[in-house]
């Protein structure tokens, strides 16, 4: 898929997702969304204005400030419309189940569970699409990449355990970007909760995370050379 047609999918995900709660959607919050998952301001608004002007969108002016949109689900691909449908029906579901071991703060049961998930939906997905031609695996993208997806779980306890936990945070713009899309690496008050999700995934999972990690053994920067003790380990 190219970009034009990736960031094309992501704004409708975003819009289709908003729209189950309201019938228009404004304009800066798609904008806001769109930015966090990495579309800049330039080509969201004119990826907006193409499906706009292809009727995909319907875009309606309340003042300068204030304009809204929402899907035109007939103008709308198929693949696109049953492709979005599954993807945010996925996270609803996924999530739902999540909240519940979410109860336990457990880091293992949290990776465990969420691992047993993204991998059941990556198996199904990849059969969706053998069967229908139509992009089901979207969806593991979907899911693992948005906000509101699996990254909003492991945030939570890697967040939750540092020094500035979320719920203290007397400014709501920083805990807001910590639950987006800060990299919690730049805080070292963070750290030590993600040393925990890699030892618990280094338990559960042994073999697959030692090929995952063939080339950062002792969490080596991209070009440093492995020692000879860690060659044997790799062995």
């Amino acid at each position: 898929m190219d970009t034009k047609e990736s960031d094309r999918k992501a704004i409708i995900d975003i819009i289709y997702r908003e729209q189950q709660k309201e019938e228009w959607v404004k304009c800066i919050n798609i904008e806001k969304a769109a930015i966090i998952i990495g579309i800049s301001k330039p080509t969201f608004y004119r990826r907006l204005g193409e499906m706009t002007k292809e009727g995909i969108l319907t875009r309606k002016v309340k003042s300068r400030k204030d304009i809204l949109y929402r899907i035109n689900f007939s103008k709308l691909p198929r693949e696109y419309a049953e492709v979005t449908n599954f993807k945010i029906w996925v996270m609803t579901e996924i999530n739902n189940h999540m909240e519940e071991t979410m109860k336990k703060f457990d880091e293992q049961e949290v990776l465990k569970e969420l691992s047993t998930w993204i991998g059941a939906l990556c198996s199904y997905t990849v059969l969706k699409q053998i069967e229908t031609g139509l992009p089901y695996t979207d969806a593991v993208e979907y899911y693992i990449k948005q906000p509101g997806g699996a990254p909003k779980f492991l945030r939570r306890i890697v967040i939750s355990k540092g020094r500035g936990a979320w719920t203290d945070l007397e400014d709501f713009s920083k805990m807001a970007k910590l639950m987006t899309d800060e990299p919690l690496g730049k805080h070292e008050e963070y750290q030590s909760g993600l040393n925990m999700f890699y030892e618990v995934l280094e338990k559960l999972y042994p073999k697959e995370f030692i090929a995952f990690e063939h080339v950062w053994v002792g969490k080596r920067k991209p070009g440093e050379m492995a020692t000879e003790e860690e060659k044997e380990t790799k062995q």
